[in-house]
């Protein structure tokens, strides 16, 4: 199935029905040349909304938090942390005048929040610390302008993380398989697969497979397909029934039921949230898809080591190399009593790069550096991840993409679950985006 960012992006008319209760969305800080205010003076409590999972994102903003506030004692942070339905729990905060001061969004969302003024504009804030325990040149050249909405920045890139290709390093080496490399392709990857996939034992039963679909999107661009492409002047194009958009989807329904190397829960059960991992972990999948996140999932269990599991680039197919990646800026709320607060949690996030290592920080220079890679853990080409970024991307940034996403996962999980064609499929996900869209006076 199509995969949901783990914000569980909003479905339905996105926020627009409650623009009003927002405002205007056009404060920034202080004059160019003016002296900065002394945020931390007197007291006052800012909250931080955010999702994430209780052992990553939930345990790394609580330390975060604690720092801060040893740091400027008169400063109180309150986090608000929402693992699941996200920008849900955001819209009634805002609706309800409630808003947190600062929070976390990921930039397929950007511009619907920004076109209803949930964001204050942060180039002011930019302009005057530049230089001054900020500094805007070290973010993800990039991806640095992935908070911008009409050339005013509104979101710092905050995190990025690309996914890549998980694998076994000792189920190849048992396999007489060759690691990935850069030039792996789909036939090498697909060989691989059908050698690392074990045979039915009893009751038709096989209990150690190639691979298991995580994400799919990657695999549709590196074919050279996508679900809708931009044409100027808020016009796009469905692009579902494209040829390589159908090549690509057919590709992954034949991993699961014509070659029979992808694994499902129907074939190893349900462990709970992300059971690829467990399976992986286990040693009955030998490639998946993830983003970094997993990297410390994986160190913090002693049998994961380094001839257990590694990265590499996922393998080329018919188009440019693209991943799929979560990307995610921190705008200060339209609604915030202590923006000038706000922006010194938002600039101490950025100075702490270690404290928020549960992904990616947006500080190229700490990325690079051994304490990010960590040389000395698995896995041993942890450089992958930065390389990908390179060419990683996000879903089309259209406002209402969650109400997409929604119709085109369903038609496509026809294909993935071996229902229909990756064609009618595909040609189904086609009709009914090409309705919505010109429904919206958005269809090019």
């Amino acid at each position: 199935m199509l995969q949901r960012t783990r914000r569980q992006t909003l479905v339905g008319g996105g926020v627009g029905a409650w623009a009003a209760a927002v405002g205007c969305g056009q404060g920034d800080a202080r004059n160019e040349g003016e002296a900065a205010p002394r945020p931390g003076a007197a007291p006052a409590t800012i909250s931080f909304s955010h999702w994430g999972t209780e052992s990553g994102l939930g345990q790394m903003n609580r330390e975060a938090a604690r720092q801060f506030m040893t740091e400027y004692p008169n400063i109180k942070v309150d986090l608000i942390f929402k693992p699941t339905d996200y920008l849900t729990h955001l819209k009634t905060m805002f609706a309800g005048d409630s808003a947190p001061d600062v929070f976390d969004i990921s930039t397929p969302d950007l511009p619907q929040w920004a076109k209803d003024g949930t964001m204050r504009e942060a180039d002011g804030y930019v302009r005057r610390d530049q230089g001054k325990g900020f500094d805007w040149n070290d973010l993800w050249p990039r991806h640095r302008d992935a908070g911008k909405y009409k050339g005013k920045i509104l979101g710092v890139l905050a995190r990025v993380s690309p996914h890549v290709l998980y694998y076994n390093p000792s189920l190849f080496q048992r396999a007489g398989i060759k690691p990935p490399d850069d030039k792996w392709g789909w036939g090498e990857f697909l060989e691989a697969a059908r050698k690392l996939t074990g045979q039915p034992g009893a009751g038709g039963k096989i209990d150690a497979w190639g691979y298991t679909i995580n994400n799919t999107a990657h695999w549709i661009w590196r074919n050279g397909g996508d679900y809708i492409v931009p044409r100027g002047d808020g016009k796009w194009q469905p692009t579902m029934s494209a040829p390589p958009t159908t090549e690509a989807v057919q590709y992954l329904a034949d991993l699961r039921h014509k070659h029979r190397v992808a694994a499902t829960t129907e074939d190893l059960g349900n462990p709970g949230t992300r059971p690829y991992a467990t399976w992986f972990q286990e040693g009955q999948v030998a490639m998946h898809d993830d983003l970094v996140a997993r990297v410390p999932d994986y160190r913090s269990n002693p049998r994961m080591t380094f001839d257990r599991f590694d990265v590499a680039h996922l393998p080329k197919l018919g188009g440019p190399r693209s991943t799929n990646m979560d990307r995610v800026v921190r705008p200060i709320s339209t609604q915030s009593k202590h923006p000038e607060e706000g922006w010194l949690w938002v600039k101490f996030l950025l100075q702490r790069p270690a404290i928020t290592a549960v992904s990616m920080p947006a500080v190229m220079s700490w990325v690079k550096s051994n304490e990010f890679l960590r040389p000395d853990l698995p896995p041993r080409n942890m450089k992958v991840f930065l390389e990908a970024l390179e060419y990683a991307r996000t879903v089309p940034e259209h406002s209402r993409w969650g109400e997409l996403n929604t119709v085109i996962g369903k038609a496509l999980n026809e294909a993935y679950n071996g229902k229909q064609s990756a064609k009618l499929a595909c040609e189904q996900a086609q009709r009914e985006v090409s309705g919505l869209l010109q429904q919206w006076g958005e269809l090019a």
